[in-house]
């Protein structure tokens, strides 16, 4: 509410202001052409002649360079208030701003009017500035005069200026000096010099003769030629500033893209880049299926709450075929809007339009930018280029994200075939071998009655003996090969191993919610996981008593919501980190923990132990991208998939 308050105000405010302007200069003009001079300038025909030279000015510079330009009608105007008065002034700049209110392009009559009034007030303050700095009409001299023409022309510039800067301010809320000084504070120079020019040729011609005009008119050579290099170096440099702001925002963008640490933040914040330089509605990344055909959405910005026809925007196999073969953009429209290029649609319809960019890597599609917006976008060429750099950019960074991803599930794919070995071996340890020993240790219980020798049945005890240590050795092994008390739970597990470790290390555990609440938590949780957690602790307690020459191991176990973190500490006598190359063991440990996306860090100093910590992700491997698009079109989506 109190947004739709403050446009209502400042929408009054602006209204206000103008017809207070336009009330003020009218009544200016009217005192202009009734009280200074009446009866009199009506048959100046010099002045006549320069008002007409006026406006032929101002129609040249619209013609060349468009309607917006700066006016050439300004050193006529003042040259006839230097000859003829305040109401000859105003009389060229009436016609000049009549020829700017109907071409080349038809004007509302309130810009015009207030047009004519800013001049007006622009001429009263400068007449009466240099009438007030001890100017006559016409000039006498050029030393007398050059200082209230000078002023004078100051006075012309900012009151008019000014008076359209509180024009602009009024309507967007900006502060007039910042209007005032991003459009108009370089043109001080244009009006001194002009007016300066104005001021030579009224002293020349003082009497105002029939050919003055052909003089004034080279003179004005000088200060156009001026202007004009100020108008081209100013677009220069606005060009060049453009241009670093770009490339500055590319380099934002791109730096955004490489730091992201996964597929689906890098191409959202290559989508945020792109939402802002060309401003859609939406911005969604699509990404190949891999073998399959077809594409699919990763991820999306912004929202679109257009009802109008969307389904000729869905981006089809065609248009995958020509970004495939080349094509740098395809775009589609509804409602009859396409084309090669865009430029702002024109008419009071609505028309829907989707850009797509490529992701290419070489010469492989690796997916697309669809930017959807909400009519036809006018966007540069420039643009155009900067957004397929940018998906260019997007592209080799998701090839990279796509590669760390693929080498993360064949790492996992090695994990989950070494523990089915593992698995495998171990039960074939535990079944068969282990039934087999059982038998033979049996058979020679029962060979033990039939011998009478005692020194035979001692060898026979031996050797039963023997097979006793290799079916405990072989229980063990198929334990260690495959711990299946990790189906139980991962508290059961680590106790497991802090009894088989009974005797070598002291070992103290600590569990953050106690064993019961820890492994209710954890129902659900993949099996892999747990076993991760006890290949790691298994192997940094190894470590501990082979190499760390540890006597107390201290394992801390915590459960947050989305993660486990586990960490063996030991009061061994350390490695230096720096100098220490990674042996076997922390390689597996390694290569476990990359396997569920997790982290691990080992820390250690010389004497004062050896630190071991990993925190497992505990939620579901991430879903499948695309999935999330509440606010998507559906038919651009689903056209996708």
């Amino acid at each position: 509410m109190t947004t739709v308050l403050g446009r209502v105000s400042r929408s009054n405010w602006a209204q206000l202001y103008i017809g207070a302007v336009v009330a003020a200069g009218l009544g200016t003009a009217a005192l202009s052409f009734v009280v200074i001079f009446p009866g009199t300038w009506m048959s100046q025909h010099p002045m006549w002649l320069l008002a007409a030279i006026g406006i032929l000015a101002q129609f040249a510079t619209q013609s060349l360079f468009g309607p917006s330009s700066i006016s050439l009608s300004f050193p006529f105007a003042f040259l006839n208030l230097l000859w003829f008065g305040p109401g000859a002034a105003v009389l060229t700049n009436a016609g000049a701003v009549l020829l700017h209110g109907f071409y080349p392009v038809r004007r509302p009559w309130k810009k015009v009017a207030f047009n004519f009034a800013s001049l007006a007030l622009a001429v009263a303050a400068a007449s009466a500035v240099y009438y007030a700095a001890g100017g006559s009409l016409p000039p006498e001299g050029v030393v007398r005069s050059i200082l209230p023409a000078l002023m004078a022309a100051l006075a012309y510039f900012f009151v008019n200026t000014l008076t359209v800067s509180g024009a602009i301010s009024a309507t967007s809320g900006q502060p007039v000096l910042q209007v005032w000084a991003s459009n108009h504070r370089w043109l001080s120079l244009y009006y001194a010099a002009l007016g300066l020019g104005a001021l030579l040729v009224a002293t020349t011609f003082s009497d105002g003769s029939n050919l003055a005009f052909l003089v004034f008119v080279p003179a004005l050579a000088v200060p156009w030629a001026f202007i004009r290099l100020c108008v081209v170096s100013a677009k220069e440099l606005a060009q060049k500033r453009r241009h670093v702001e770009q490339l500055t925002l590319l380099q934002r963008v791109a730096l955004r893209i490489d730091s992201a640490p996964t597929l689906e933040t890098s191409l959202a914040e290559a989508l945020a880049g792109a939402k802002e330089l060309a401003r859609p509605q939406v911005a969604v990344a699509f990404l190949s299926n891999g073998a399959s055909s077809g594409i699919r959405a990763v991820c999306h910005t912004g929202s679109w709450d257009h009802t109008g026809k969307l389904s000729e925007l869905c981006l089809s196999n065609i248009d995958l075929a020509a970004l495939s073969s080349g094509a740098r953009t395809v775009i589609k429209g509804a409602g009859g809007v396409g084309g090669v290029g865009l430029q702002a649609g024109g008419g009071n319809g609505v028309h829907p339009t989707a850009v797509y960019l490529p992701m290419l890597v070489g010469n492989r599609l690796l997916g697309a930018v669809g930017l959807y917006f909400k009519d036809k976008p006018s966007v540069p060429d420039e643009a155009l280029k900067l957004l397929n750099t940018i998906s260019d950019y997007a592209a080799a960074v998701a090839d990279r994200h796509l590669r760390t991803l693929e080498l993360e599930s064949s790492r996992y794919r090695v994990f989950q075939t070494q523990e089915t070995v593992r698995r495998q071996v171990s039960a074939s340890l535990h079944g068969p071998i282990q039934t087999r020993l059982l038998v033979l240790w049996h058979r020679l219980g029962q060979l033990d009655s039939q011998l009478h020798s005692p020194d035979l049945r001692n060898k026979l005890g031996e050797f039963r003996g023997e097979i006793q240590g290799l079916q405990e050795f072989v229980r063990v092994l198929s334990a260690q090969l495959y711990p299946s008390i990790v189906k139980v739970g991962l508290v059961p597990a680590l106790k497991s191993l802090a009894n088989r470790f009974e005797g070598l290390l002291d070992i103290e555990m600590f569990l953050g919610d106690g064993s019961l609440e820890l492994d209710g938590r954890l129902e659900g949780v993949g099996e892999d996981v747990i076993l991760i957690a006890y290949r790691v602790v298994e192997e940094a307690l190894a470590n501990a008593a082979k190499h760390a020459r540890a006597s107390r191991v201290r394992i801390q176990v915590d459960l947050a919501d989305s993660s486990l973190a586990v960490s063996v500490e030991d009061n061994g006598v350390g490695f230096d980190a720096d100098r220490v190359v990674k042996g076997l063991g922390l390689c597996m440990m390694a290569d476990y923990v990359g396997a569920a996306k997790g982290t691990l860090t080992v820390g250690s100093v010389l004497g004062l132990g050896t630190k071991v910590e990993v925190v497992l992700p505990l939620e579901n491997r991430q879903h499948a991208a695309g999935e999330d698009f509440e606010q998507v079109p559906a038919v651009l989506v689903n056209a996708a998939r």
